[in-house]
Formats: C-alpha cells, sequence, structure tokens
C-alpha cells in the first residue's frame, strides 16, 4: 500500500510537470531527489507495515520504479529543461521514416541574434537565463504540435507535426511576436530577438 501511494504520488508530479513540456514541476536534480526520497520514505514504511522480510524487495522496487521515472532525463538539456540534441536526433530520424507523400513534418531551426554581446556584456548567469528564456517562449508556440530541442550553445529546433507551410509560417510568425512581446515587457537595457529557418520535409528528397 505504501509502495503504491509512493507511486501515484511520483505520477503526480511526473504528469503535472509534463503539462507544460518540461520533465517535472521541479528542477530536474531537485525532482529526482524527491522521487528517490518519496520511494525511499515508502519502503521503510512497507518493513514496518510488513516487517523487516519484506525491506529488501520493497526497497529494490522502489530504486527500479525510480530508475523507470527517470530514463527520460538522458534526453533533457540540463540547462533549458527541453529536449536535448540525442533525443532531436532519434526523433529526426523516426520522423524521416515515417514521412510518405501524404504525410511530413516541418522543422524550424532558431538563433539567438545577440547572444554572445549579452555573455560578453552581462555575464554567462544572464545568457544562461536568455536561454531558458528563449526555451520558454519556443515552447509556448510549440505548444502541442511538436517538441522543441536545444541543439548546442544559443540554437533550438523545433519538430513539428504538420506538413502544411501555411501552419508552418504561421508557427514562425508566432515566435517573433513572442520575442517583441517580452522585449515590450522586459525592463532590460538590451532586446532579445532571434533568426528563423524552416522548411517542411520532402519524403522524396531521401
Amino acid at each position: 500500500m505504501a509502495l503504491l501511494t509512493a507511486t501515484i504520488i511520483a505520477l503526480v508530479l511526473d504528469i503535472s510537470g509534463r503539462l507544460d513540456g518540461l520533465p517535472g514541476p521541479l528542477p530536474m536534480a531537485l525532482n529526482r531527489i524527491c522521487n528517490y526520497l518519496v520511494f525511499m520514505f515508502a519502503s521503510v514504511a512497507q518493513a514496518f507495515i510488513t516487517g523487516y522480510s519484506f525491506m529488501l524487495p520493497a526497497t529494490a522496487f522502489s530504486l527500479f520504479t525510480v530508475f523507470l521515472f527517470n530514463q527520460d532525463m538522458t534526453y533533457i538539456d540540463y540547462l533549458s529543461e527541453v529536449y536535448n540534441r540525442r533525443y532531436l536526433e532519434l526523433a529526426l530520424e523516426r520522423k524521416i521514416g515515417q514521412a510518405r507523400a501524404n504525410r511530413s513534418f516541418s522543422a524550424v531551426m532558431t538563433d539567438l541574434d545577440i547572444f554572445r554581446d549579452i555573455n560578453n556584456s552581462f555575464g554567462y548567469i544572464t545568457g544562461d537565463d536568455e536561454l531558458r528564456v528563449t526555451a520558454k517562449l519556443l515552447l509556448q508556440c510549440a505548444g502541442k504540435k511538436g517538441l522543441v530541442a536545444r541543439y548546442g550553445g544559443d540554437e533550438y529546433f523545433l519538430l513539428l507535426d504538420s506538413d502544411n507551410r501555411e501552419e508552418l509560417e504561421e508557427t514562425a510568425e508566432s515566435i517573433y511576436r513572442a520575442f517583441e512581446k517580452f522585449n515590450a515587457e522586459s525592463a532590460k537595457p538590451y532586446k532579445l530577438t532571434i533568426n528563423l529557418g524552416y522548411a517542411v520535409y520532402d519524403p522524396a528528397s531521401t
């Protein structure tokens, strides 16, 4: 019973975080620690309820469950908390393999205009903050239409389920508008601007 309760708690934590596209509602390291504490507490409680003879298998089950919950952490960028390049390459390979004449996908490649200047003038902590802001804005624009991954540095990649050119252009425009809105509401001494390149994948090209 204790392990079942712990499982439900961990699932609630995990699912609530996924609603906004992140691996959990807490920063990844803290989220992982919380999962371990929940399950270890459940193991101890299970031992007191059913006897110490069940403590070892209960603990083993707890650790195995935590391991399963945290497998996707290897695919999350630690800084921006969106998918990393490793996951992107797997997802892109799968999309290309599934693409056909009547159903394809689209992609958007982005980078920041003055990211190096921000790092040089205001420090790397500020630069890291802007990488997180960029990821958050891109997640809002992608919504449920696809995924966002950090390709490297200040470069992000959006992989979208739509193969409609007009929808792709609307997504691109929404990204520009999101950054314009952020700059209009921001009191920072610089503007966060973004460059985009986008296309619909043509299955006949491979």
